[in-house]
């Protein structure tokens, strides 16, 4: 194949083998006159030849070249076509994630919105609140200030301790419960030195007389079965019983002993009602006012008049009648002097006590109690008297209130 003179052969491109294709063709002797006699005449010779085979050998090689090319063309069109699906498909993929990030976005900027919104209305609530307990606390503050101002003006300072007052009372019991067991160890040891055969409650000599003396008591001397009791155990129960009920009547169960027993009533159910409807310091300054008001009219002389004549009491209506109902006999040996007035003392402390209750101690309400005949042993409320044991009842029964409760 002979080379042309247009280009070199290392700068020739396929483009440019297909353009000089085309010249060759347009070039070939009797296709266009006209230009015919334009052209360069061909010299035949060694050097320079243009023969008929090769120019066809030359047309052939560009086809092959050509349809080379096309297939190469329609591969990178089916590459390009494939590159474009997968670049479609990569978009659809991408266009997913955007809508995917996109509806996150929105909904953080939905929360965010909704995260502020509620900041500014807890921010405007905590405003609210602080001005609220701004408000409460000067509120409060008034309160306490007015609180402070009506105990000064309605309660009284008690001058002594809730514990002073219970121990006095104990005390109280104490001295009722030894006075007691003097006189019957006196009364008890005159009996038997006269009366040597009278060792028992049971052996008494007018035994209708001591029941009827006892009352609801009867069964202390002697029990449904004609058992009695020890003579000094039954003296001492039935002088305690005796006497912790004369001072619960006369005076630990009053609200005055200056006033009738109708008129006692009548103030003390007035004070229950105080006290249910109003405040301690207010009940508690009316109950020292009213018993302040009845008690002035008495002086110390008037508890001195009356604890004796509570001793001539005690002794007429409880000693004597109990000696003379075991023995039959009575002397003034059965009651020593140093014994009355222990019981004088006693009935003196009485008072004094329910006095400071009564007028000097505001706090708490302080009421002596006893229990009456055949009521249910309670152990909560009730102690065994002496450490005596009940009889095995499922509900055992009281014979008597030896002592006093609070």
């Amino acid at each position: 194949m002979n080379e042309t003179k247009d280009a070199p052969p290392e700068t020739r491109t396929t483009s440019w083998i297909i353009r000089q294709f085309y010249r060759t063709k347009d070039a070939v002797p009797g296709t266009d006159p006209a230009q015919e006699s334009k052209r360069p005449s061909m010299k035949i010779g060694k050097k320079e030849t243009f023969e008929q085979g090769d120019a066809e050998e030359q047309v052939e090689d560009f086809k092959l070249e050509l349809a080379l090319l096309r297939a190469q063309l329609q591969q990178l069109e089916s590459q390009s076509a494939s590159r474009e699906g997968d670049w479609l498909q990569i978009q659809a993929s991408w266009e997913k994630k955007r809508e995917v990030y996109h509806n996150r976005l929105t909904e953080a900027g939905r929360l965010l919105a909704d995260s502020r919104s509620k900041e500014e209305h807890a921010a405007a609530r905590k405003r609210e609140l602080s001005e609220q307990i701004t408000k409460l606390t000067a509120e409060l503050r008034d309160a306490h200030d007015q609180h402070a101002s009506l105990r000064n003006h309605l309660q009284l300072q008690d001058p002594r301790e809730p514990k002073a007052i219970v121990d006095d009372f104990i005390a109280l019991k104490r001295s009722i419960a030894k006075a007691c067991f003097k006189l019957a160890s006196t009364t008890g040891g005159y009996i038997i030195h006269r009366y040597p055969n009278i060792t028992s409650s049971d052996q008494a000599v007018h035994m209708l007389a001591l029941k009827g003396l006892l009352k609801s008591h009867a069964p202390l001397a002697c029990s449904p079965q004609g058992v009695g009791r020890p003579l000094h155990d039954f003296i001492d129960t039935a002088l305690c019983v005796g006497l912790n009920g004369m001072l619960f009547r006369q005076v630990l169960s009053r609200f005055h002993w200056n006033l009738e027993a109708r008129e006692d009533q009548l103030i003390w159910q007035m004070y229950q009602t105080i006290r249910r409807n109003e405040p301690q310091a207010v009940s508690a300054k009316w109950r020292s006012s009213a018993f302040k008001a009845i008690d002035c009219a008495e002086s110390d002389a008037g508890d001195e008049a009356w604890a004796q004549e509570f001793v001539a009491f005690f002794n007429d209506c409880c000693v004597i009648p109990l000696v003379k109902s075991l023995c039959g006999h009575w002397s003034s040996q059965a009651m020593p002097e140093s014994l009355s007035h222990s019981i004088y003392e006693i009935a003196l402390k009485a008072r004094a006590w329910h006095r400071e209750i009564r007028s000097n101690f505001m706090a708490l309400d302080f009421t002596p109690v006893t229990f009456e005949v055949d009521a249910q042993l309670d152990p909560e409320s009730m102690l065994l008297y002496k450490k005596h044991r009940p009889n095995a009842a499922s509900c055992p029964r009281i014979l008597a209130t030896v002592g006093l409760g609070l």
